[in-house]
């Protein structure tokens, strides 16, 4: 079953949303306006009251309302009560059964009939001899009608508004994921076609997509030069392997088809051996630098006394060395050991049997550790070449080695965060630098 598309997420979301954001809006509406009503009805009791209380005088004959008392007006029934709280003024709103206790200037509420009422009472005295009150009553809408029309002019306008929002949500959404389809679509094209030359344009896009799209164009090229390399590994490979095994395979054949003598017997086993230790060689290079570039190394970092262990290398390949005392580095000795053992081999090869020198310093907050040879030498088209597998500068001097060394050196030390330098003469010799930061002791 296929997943709901990012696209649709967002638009059912919003218009949840949305939905949401408008019941609540409603509810609120809803009870601001019952609020006010509430306080408009209040404040239009109160003043009609008033108005009437001014119309009110007394004199000996009792009490004289003017022309302007008004019984009944704007839904307020104003009533005048004598102190003993008999009705001398107004009609009864039908349900008021018995006379509410009177507080003067308070507004109640009360409930009859399934009705509320508000009223306000005033107290006004003539000559400290004659009390009366002044009664205001209105009937109070109800809030769930007032509630109730709101709601339903809501339920109108609310559907279409969330329809039209989630239609504005979609054509915006589908201008905005054109890039991205016309990105899939590039990335299936490239699949199809099996080549990764392809690439995306990141023309015409906004800046999420154009990011996007230059990750993506950037994991294609890493994508090409990690499937070139292994392409060309493979090719070297085979290469490398098919010379000892033909050899092999030849040196076999004559020795069963011709009756050798015990010499060529001899021979021919040595041959044998020779390449087939080539071809042990061979892989053990190639399953250790398979395992660095896999990471599937383990590395014992430690501080250690790199002057003491570059000391030692160079007395198993009896070399000159000149080591500066105290050098202290972060390093995997088992690797450092093999990224230097290579570096001297290689000197050794290619040294036309003149002297090799090995030195180790500190200069400013980094260590170095230089081998010389006054050997053969490189050419300035090929330094950039010698880092690569399976490349070998002089092949009729080098027909013991697979051209391995200097890659798995390059290796090891980017895994110690270092790097190698290198400086070289046709038939002047080569000096090669490999630098690592320094640790205090």
């Amino acid at each position: 079953m296929n997943k709901i598309s990012i696209k649709t997420k967002i638009i059912i979301l919003l218009t949840v949303l949305m939905s949401l954001l408008s019941s609540i809006l409603i509810l609120f509406m809803a009870y601001i306006i019952n609020d006010v009503n509430v306080n408009s009805v209040k404040d239009l009791l109160v003043e009609t009251v008033k108005t009437n209380v001014n119309e009110i005088d007394y004199t000996d004959s009792g009490l004289v309302l003017s022309n302007d008392f008004k019984y009944h007006t704007n839904g307020v029934s104003t009533l005048i009560y004598s102190a003993n709280n008999t009705l001398l003024v107004g009609q009864v709103p039908v349900g008021f059964d018995s006379v509410p206790d009177f507080e003067n200037g308070q507004i109640k509420s009360i409930d009859i009939g399934g009705s509320r009422y508000l009223i306000v009472d005033f107290r006004i005295s003539f000559n400290f001899e004659a009390d009366y009150w002044v009664r205001g009553v209105i009937e109070l809408a109800n809030p769930f009608h007032i509630s109730g029309n709101v709601i339903k002019a809501a339920l109108i306008t609310v559907p279409v508004f969330v329809i039209l929002m989630g239609i504005g949500t979609y054509l915006i959404l589908k201008r905005s994921f054109k890039p991205l389809y016309k990105t899939i679509e590039t990335a299936d094209s490239i699949s199809e076609a099996k080549d990764l030359k392809g690439r995306i344009d990141t023309k015409d896009s906004n800046k999420e997509f154009n990011d996007l799209r230059n990750s993506y164009n950037k994991m294609l090229g890493r994508l090409e030069a990690s499937f070139d390399r292994e392409k060309r590994f493979v090719s070297d490979a085979s290469h490398e392997l098919r010379t000892p095994i033909s050899i092999i395979q030849g040196a076999c054949e004559y020795s069963i088809r011709y009756e050798d003598t015990y010499e060529e017997k001899v021979e021919t086993i040595a041959i044998i051996s020779r390449q087939s230790n080539k071809i042990s060689r061979l892989i053990s290079q190639l399953l250790n630098i398979t395992r660095l570039d896999r990471d599937d190394v383990k590395l014992d970092f430690k501080n250690s006394d790199l002057s003491e262990l570059v000391n030692s290398i160079c007395k198993d390949y009896e070399v000159t060395c000149k080591v500066e005392d105290g050098l202290t580095a972060h390093i995997d000795e088992t690797l450092i050991s093999v990224l230097i053992s290579n570096l001297i081999e290689n000197a050794v090869k290619y040294g036309n049997g003149q002297e090799v020198i090995v030195e180790a310093y500190g200069r400013d907050d980094e260590i170095i550790i230089k081998v010389e040879d006054n050997g053969i030498g490189i050419g300035e088209e090929d330094l950039h070449k010698i880092w690569d597998r399976f490349y070998q500068v002089d092949l009729s001097r080098n027909n013991n080695s697979a051209g391995l060394g200097l890659s798995m050196v390059k290796r090891i030390a980017e895994i110690h965060q270092g790097y190698l330098t290198v400086e070289s003469e046709l038939n002047k010799g080569s000096k090669f630098f490999f630098h690592l930061k320094k640790i205090s002791c």
